[in-house]
């Protein structure tokens, strides 16, 4: 599995010590900590933008974003909404 979808071994660990009942939330934010993303900067520009958006998305982040992973999880949120808007508008 890791290597056909280019999972990370770090990540892989992290996937494995989540608990079988973890909620959507605890499998957001560990997705959003996952290895992978370490290349992502916050970028000051960005954090503007990324509190409003964290204000109208389902599992929204307590305080401000001041993390990547913060960025990620707001990022993740945001794709799935729009994702579901899209596939629903083009249903009807």
């Amino acid at each position: 599995m890791m290597a056909q979808y280019y999972i990370m071994f770090e990540t892989m660990k992290s996937m494995a010590e989540l608990s079988n009942d973890a909620t959507i939330e605890q499998e957001l934010s560990m997705v959003c900590g996952a290895h992978e993303f370490n290349d992502m900067r916050l970028r000051v520009g960005e954090k503007r933008a990324l509190n409003q958006a964290n204000s109208q998305i389902r599992f929204p982040l307590k305080g401000r974003i001041k993390t990547t992973d913060m960025k990620v999880n707001v990022l993740l949120q945001v794709a799935s909404v729009m994702m579901t808007y899209l596939t629903m508008n083009r249903l009807h």
